[in-house]
């Protein structure tokens, strides 16, 4: 009977559809409201306990709290590598989640490090086809991506990508997520053609299943802006991050860390269009609101037959 006064068995369940529909903060409570019952019923060492504490890191770490998610996923793999020992799953999965903690506030290579002890394990313990081991290998690739190791990143995506093909399928959202990643590596390297092609056709697929809304959506729309500015397609560039920091702006709020790289993009994109146009002169900061202006721009930017491909990408 327990199992029901600490949510248990739907705690998952709807912690994940909060965070699907955009409301994280809401998803960060329950876990909160589960991480304290737990404590409260079960004591600090339980390992139902040390699981919801886990997930209560990592919705802090969507939520862009980095320091107390880093915080709580130390407490937590600590215990669980005295509790439950180093190689339970348990304990692999927070240590995974504590090296993107790291990631996230710049220590890489205390993030490499951990990474690559996870992702060793798991194919010790998993073998290389389990979906664990492929999201270790796919955490590693992106750490490399942030110390510029491009070449490196680059073998472990195309692994990572041709193996979730094969057992999960083209249309996986792991899948998808696996594509994106490489593309970001492409432009990285200067592939901008590739790049553009594999983005498009992500984000494509993304937005007829998961919905143009979506964290991964919106994170391949900013991506393609990017290799649009390395095209110098500024026009198109602007529209897709125009959207993309209006639905940010909804599901995350202006000062989440996406939103305001996401509002400095597009003031690096302004400032590039006006040097183009010899308007230097006219450059003022962009707030950190998405103001009428914005949507003014969409809107004329419609009337452009050129851009209607873009225009349905947005929308």
């Amino acid at each position: 009977m327990v199992s029901n006064d600490y949510y248990d068995d739907i705690y998952p369940a709807v912690a994940r559809v909060l965070y699907e529909d955009g409301k994280l903060e809401e998803a960060d409570s329950l876990a909160l409201q589960v991480t304290n019952k737990r404590r409260e019923l079960l004591g600090l060492d339980h390992p139902d306990t040390l699981w919801a504490m886990s997930h209560l890191a990592v919705t802090h770490q969507i939520l862009g709290r980095y320091t107390e998610a880093e915080k709580l996923h130390i407490q937590v793999v600590d215990k669980q590598q005295k509790l439950l020992g180093p190689d339970h799953p348990d304990t692999l999965w927070s240590m995974a989640h504590l090296a993107i903690s790291h990631r996230n506030i710049g220590q890489y290579p205390e993030a490499e490090a951990l990474e690559i002890e996870v992702m060793n394990k798991r194919k010790e313990l998993l073998g290389l086809d389990h979906p664990d081991t492929l999201w270790a290998m796919a955490n590693l690739a992106v750490t490399y991506q942030n110390l510029g190791r491009y070449p490196e990143a680059e073998t472990l995506q195309m692994q990572v990508m041709n193996k979730r093909e094969k057992l999960l399928g083209p249309d996986h959202p792991e899948t998808l997520r696996a594509m994106a990643h490489l593309a970001v590596t492409h432009l990285n390297l200067g592939r901008y053609a590739e790049a553009e092609a594999l983005e498009i056709q992500v984000m494509d697929k993304q937005k007829k299943l998961l919905g143009p809304g979506h964290p991964d959506t919106l994170k391949s729309m900013s991506n393609l802006a990017t290799i649009c500015v390395h095209l110098n397609r500024l026009a198109e560039a602007q529209i897709l991050l125009v959207f993309v920091i209006e639905k940010r702006m909804d599901i995350l709020g202006p000062s989440h860390r996406y939103t305001q790289d996401s509002i400095k993009a597009l003031h690096h994109l302004r400032i590039l269009a006006l040097k183009s146009n010899g308007s230097t002169n006219d450059i003022k900061p962009v707030k950190s609101t998405v103001s009428g202006h914005m949507h003014r721009l969409l809107q004329a930017f419609k009337k452009i037959p050129t851009l209607r491909n873009c225009i349905k990408i947005c929308r």
